[in-house]
């Protein structure tokens, strides 16, 4: 897949639906949601947080986005970088080894 630049819009609540391309970013409710990278329609909804969940940056004129997101519980599997407000592709694993070891990370995917 190759690299693409997404638009981000700081709202104080989410749209519905949410429109692709787009990072949802609330910084009152920690969390940005995103229709996933890989054009599936899945939402994306990644949990603020410097301890356990996700962090961005913003440096005025883009979003970075960190650590990547793995979205290993959607069908896609997804999992991708989001640096500078560009989508930036991690290969698929061949078996499930890296989901074993995060297994504990905190995604959240809604239909």
């Amino acid at each position: 897949m190759e690299k693409f630049k997404l638009d981000y819009k700081f709202v104080e609540s989410l749209p519905n639906p949410l429109e692709n391309g787009i990072l949802y970013i609330s910084v009152s409710f920690r969390l940005i949601a995103h229709n996933c990278c890989c054009g599936c329609g899945k939402k994306v909804v990644l949990n603020l947080s410097p301890d356990d969940g996700w962090n961005f940056t913003y440096d005025g004129k883009t979003i970075s986005v960190y650590p990547s997101i793995g979205n290993y519980g959607l069908k896609c599997q997804s999992h991708y970088f989001i640096t500078k407000s560009v989508v930036e592709w991690v290969p698929k694993w061949k078996d499930d080894r890296y989901r074993k070891r995060h297994k504990n990370w905190s995604f959240q995917f809604w239909k």
